[in-house]
This record gives structure tokens, C-alpha cells and sequence, in this order.
């Protein structure tokens, strides 16, 4: 081949190799960019659990607990793995000693260079301490897991109520809004009847009143959205002045309550009630394995080592090696008597603290369950209740309206009316944010993990 045609050859290679980076640099950012990249706009209530997965500060430290855990149940396992050691010696004789052999009738020095090698394999083949204790670190890292699980759960529950106080908030400044609108419709529709001497002044004052106070309504439901959306969007791992928007619509579900299902499910799907467990059996293995100190162990040894014999060169005479094999049986008679006697007691108080925190928090979850049971019913006839309120006071204004237009209402029953639907409208969006945060306490307190 030619030096053109390699050269050809070479350039040809480093283009497609250049293609290749810039294909999978262009790929692989947009994908950690799309992970990264805050949310903006509209946002679905799902769109909000799956990020919070995903971002939160607390959630990701527990994520870290369940890591930690694991290095622990690693650290327990090396006590019954294999150890194998190595070990050199060196050692160098600046006297120039020797015999005389009378066999060569020649004088022998000592070597002034000796070596040694010597290669150790141990194994743990029976420790009952260590065993409860490497199944107690097993047992921690199942609780720590199930205590991230419920973490999860918390955190969906959490994002929910955020996500659901915002959408509300948004409806509120909504009604606010309308209302202002409304009021400042009377308002002009007043003046002009002042203007053609229907009405007296004083109806417009009201009338005026009455638009300050919508005004004032307005600016306070426009802030309280402002501070619903930051605290979402902290729980979502992002920068409080980021845009977001609640984009599901509030529906009139009723929340499903069966209240024997969810108690069973509960107790099958709890993992905080599972995690109680496992930390109850991880304090009762360690406190096993703190009584087993006075147990005996038995372990086992394989060694070989070997050396120079002395010569005067470096590396000669080396021997050919010696092996070993060593089982061994060891019985701890006053081995730190008094103190595993105290860690024994120490363990043994532990794992009844775990087993009274178990205890106790099946009790807390009974309390729960009956407390979002009753919520959720309160939360369905509250639904009711404010639909038909809405309802009678959306007829009591058109009826107001009439009774004015024709002189025989008066200016306050007409603003009282509208004062009645906006309090209704609200009362209305505050019973469907109530149902919809209900529900996602319903699932929380199943045990329905996301």
C-alpha cells in the first residue's frame, strides 16, 4: 500500500472515530439533559410524582441509607469469607561469621542475604456470633430498604397534597378573578342606573365597596398560588421561582372506601410495619449474637512458606517449602467477661425496644387507617353538601339580579348574593381539592408503593 493510500486510509478512520464521539455526545447529553431539566408550564399530577421520584433531596438520602446498609452487610459478610495473606522477609548479616566443615576442610561464611516467603490461608468454619451477625446486617438492609419504599410512598403522598393545594390555589384566584369581573360589571351597571336617578347613591358606595374588597380577594388568592407552587416545586428538587402550572382538572370523583379492603391491604403492603419487623429480627439477631460470646469457634488455616538456607548468593539454597494445615477449636473462658456480658445486656434491651416500636406502630397505622377512612367519607359528603350549595346560590344571584333590575330587591341582597357565590365557589374547590388529597391518603395508608 502506498503512503497516499494509507495516509487516505488513516483520514477516512479518524473521521468516522470523530462521527462516533460526536453521535454519542450529542445523544447521551440530551438524555441527562431531559433527566435534569427543570419542569416548566403545565404539569400533570403523575408528571409531578414521577419527577419528585426522581429529584428530591430527602428521597435520594434515602437512597443513601439503603447503600450504607449494604456496605454494612458487606463488612459482616468477610467474617466468613476466605483471607488469604502474604508476607515477604528480608534480612542482611553485616558480620562475616562462619564454620569450619571438615568434610571440605574448608571455612563456610553464614550468608549475609537471607529471604523468606510465606503465604497464609484462613477460614472461619464455625462462629455462631458471626453468623447472627451477618444475619442481622441481612435484616438491616431489608428494613432500610422497606424503610425507602415507605419513604417513597410518603413522598407521592406529600407531592399530591402540594399538587392539589396548587390546582386549588390556581381555582381560587380563578373565582377571585370572576368575581372582581363581576363586581366591577355591577359597579358600571350601578353608576349608570345613578346616572338615570333609578338608584340612590349610596348603592353605588356599596357597589364600590364591594369591588375593593374582590380586588383585595384577588391579590391574596394570586400570592397564596405564588407559595403553593414554590413548595412544589421545592418538593421536586427544583428552584422555588420556577413556573409551574397545575394542568389536571378537578374532577367530582368520589373517593372509593372499603374500609375491610384497605385495612387488609394495610397490613399485607405496609412496608413501614415490615420495616418495624425487620428491624425488630435484626435487634433480636444481634442480641443472639451478643449472648453467643462465650460459644467456641472453630476455624481453619493452610500455610506454606519458604526460604533460603543461607548461602552466600543471593536467592540460593532455597528449601523446598513447608506446609501446613491447622484446625483449630477456641474457647473464650475470660475473654472480656464483664464487657460482652454488657453488650449482651445492651442487645437484649435493644431488641426489646424494637419489638415495643413494632408493636406500637401497629397500633399508629390502626389509628391512621380509621382516621383517612373518615376523612375520605367526610371529604365525599362535603362534595355533596358544596355542589348543591353552589347550585342554590348561583340560582339566589340570578334571582337577586332580577329583584334589582326591577326595583324591588335592594343593593345589599344583590351583593350579599354575590358574596354568597363566591364563598360557595370556593367552598366548592376547596370540597374537590379535599376528595382528590383524601384519595391519595387512601392509597398512602393501603401501602401502595409508586
Amino acid at each position: 500500500m502506498s503512503n497516499q493510500a494509507r495516509a487516505q486510509r488513516d483520514r477516512g478512520l479518524a473521521l468516522a472515530g470523530l462521527a462516533l464521539v460526536l453521535v454519542a455526545l450529542v445523544a447521551r447529553p440530551a438524555h441527562a439533559q431531559d433527566a435534569a431539566a427543570p419542569a416548566r408550564g403545565d404539569l400533570s399530577v403523575e408528571q409531578a410524582v414521577r419527577l419528585s421520584l426522581e429529584r428530591n433531596k430527602d428521597l435520594l438520602a434515602s437512597a443513601e441509607n439503603v447503600e450504607a446498609a449494604s456496605g454494612i452487610k458487606k463488612q459482616a459478610l468477610q467474617l466468613y469469607l476466605p483471607r488469604l495473606s502474604a508476607g515477604a522477609s528480608y534480612s542482611h548479616n553485616f558480620n562475616t561469621n562462619g564454620f569450619f566443615d571438615p568434610t571440605t576442610q574448608q571455612f563456610v561464611a553464614f550468608g549475609n542475604d537471607n529471604y523468606g516467603v510465606r503465604y497464609v490461608l484462613s477460614q472461619n468454619i464455625l462462629d455462631i456470633a458471626s453468623l447472627k451477625t451477618i444475619n442481622a446486617a441481612g435484616e438491616e438492609l431489608a428494613a432500610s430498604k422497606l424503610d425507602h419504599q415507605f419513604a417513597r410512598a410518603d413522598l407521592v403522598l406529600l407531592t399530591r397534597q402540594q399538587y392539589y393545594t396548587l390546582l386549588a390555589a390556581q381555582e381560587l384566584a380563578t373565582v377571585s378573578d370572576s368575581a372582581l369581573a363581576l363586581s366591577n360589571s355591577e359597579l358600571r351597571r350601578t353608576q349608570s342606573l345613578f346616572e338615570l336617578g333609578m338608584v340612590a347613591k349610596s348603592d353605588v358606595l356599596k357597589a364600590q365597596v364591594r369591588v375593593s374588597q374582590s380586588q383585595l380577594d384577588v391579590i391574596r388568592d394570586h400570592g397564596n398560588v405564588v407559595d403553593a407552587r414554590a413548595r412544589l416545586a421545592n418538593t421536586l428538587g427544583q428552584q422555588p421561582s420556577d413556573d409551574l402550572r397545575a394542568s389536571d382538572p378537578l374532577t367530582e370523583t368520589a373517593v372509593n372506601v372499603d374500609s375491610t379492603a384497605i385495612i387488609a391491604d394495610a397490613i399485607a403492603n405496609r412496608a413501614d410495619l415490615q420495616a418495624a419487623k425487620k428491624s425488630w429480627d435484626a435487634a433480636r439477631a444481634r442480641s443472639g449474637a451478643a449472648k453467643s460470646w462465650f460459644l467456641p469457634t472453630v476455624g481453619g488455616q493452610v500455610a506454606y512458606s519458604n526460604g533460603n538456607t543461607g548461602g552466600i548468593q543471593p536467592f540460593s539454597g532455597f528449601t523446598e517449602g513447608t506446609r501446613s494445615a491447622v484446625v483449630g477449636l477456641n474457647f473464650p473462658i475470660l475473654d472480656g467477661l464483664i464487657g460482652n456480658k454488657g453488650e449482651a445486656q445492651t442487645a437484649e434491651a435493644r431488641a426489646e425496644q424494637a419489638r415495643y416500636a413494632y408493636e406500637r406502630l401497629r397500633l399508629d397505622i390502626g389509628v391512621e387507617l380509621r382516621g383517612a377512612i373518615n376523612t375520605a367519607r367526610q371529604a365525599n359528603e362535603g362534595l355533596l353538601v358544596a355542589k348543591s350549595g353552589l347550585e342554590s346560590a348561583e340560582e339566589d344571584l340570578k334571582l337577586s339580579q332580577e329583584k334589582y333590575n326591577v326595583g324591588s330587591g335592594t343593593i345589599l341582597d344583590l351583593l350579599d348574593a354575590q358574596v354568597n357565590l363566591q364563598r360557595s365557589r370556593q367552598q366548592y374547590v376547596v370540597a374537590l381539592t379535599q376528595a382528590r388529597i383524601a384519595e391519595a391518603q387512601i392509597e398512602r395508608a393501603r401501602g401502595v408503593i409508586p
